[in-house]
């Protein structure tokens, strides 16, 4: 009976080691991942907006209609990528509902919105907002001037 409870405990401790080791490799893995996440962030950040056109991986302009309950419905009008940038699944006249919103006044009608991606990402880095065609977050830089910049 005693060497059965050996038995019993050796396997036990064998068993959380292996846990233990499995759940230490993993953190390492995920934080390293997430340390150069941060990192490409802080260097992102510290771009000013100009280098942050020139160095988002794709741009996304989404443009409004009017919903339901006065929501403004957003869908994706154009996407442009530089020709080393991955593919997305994204694709021009699809809804983005991330980008609805509730206009705070009647003056508040965006005219689009524009999602900057840096490569290695799923979501925007970066978005701003462009009313009557003007972005106000660049200098008042129209849509048209960023695009242009962008294919530079």
């Amino acid at each position: 009976m005693i060497k059965t409870l050996l038995k019993g405990l050796i396997f036990g401790i064998g068993f959380i080691t292996a846990i233990f080791i499995a759940g230490y490799v993993g953190l390492n893995y995920f934080s390293n991942d997430l340390a150069d996440i941060n990192k490409k962030l802080e260097i992102w950040n510290s771009l000013t907006e100009e280098g942050k056109i020139k160095a988002s991986s794709a741009i996304i302009v989404v443009r409004f209609s009017e919903g339901e309950d006065n929501v403004r419905l957003a869908s994706i009008s154009n996407i442009y990528t530089k020709p080393s940038s991955a593919s997305t699944d994204l694709k021009v006249g699809q809804l983005y509902p991330k980008a609805n919103y509730y206009p705070l006044s009647n003056d508040e009608n965006r005219s689009a919105s524009i999602l900057l991606f840096m490569s290695d990402t799923d979501s925007p880095t970066t978005t701003w907002h462009a009313y009557n065609e003007i972005i106000p977050a660049v200098g008042n830089m129209p849509v048209e001037l960023l695009i242009k910049k962008f294919k530079e």
